[in-house]
């Protein structure tokens, strides 16, 4: 069961990775197009990027415990000869 938490973990840590890097890009990229010349200061929303990162983890936590824990009592050679 610890493989499958730590692979599915590891996945969705890249996932939310990407998508918070993306989205920062993107704020500061229009910041840049838009607010700079107005005079408006860059401010970066680091307690929401970091709310993103926490419970995006601990809510891929939960949604996957309970899958993980049903595939993880299948015998492999089980799963390889069931039709469904």
């Amino acid at each position: 069961m610890r493989v499958h938490l730590i692979e599915v973990g590891w996945v969705s840590l890249l996932g939310i990775l990407n998508g918070v890097i993306v989205a920062l890009m993107f704020h500061v990229g229009l910041h840049s197009a838009i607010w700079e010349e107005e005079g408006a200061a860059l401010v970066l929303p680091w307690g929401t990027v970091w709310l993103v990162l926490f419970g995006g983890a601990i809510l891929v936590l939960l949604a996957t415990i309970s899958p993980v824990r049903a595939a993880s009592r299948i015998e492999p050679s089980e799963a390889l000869r069931s039709s469904n």
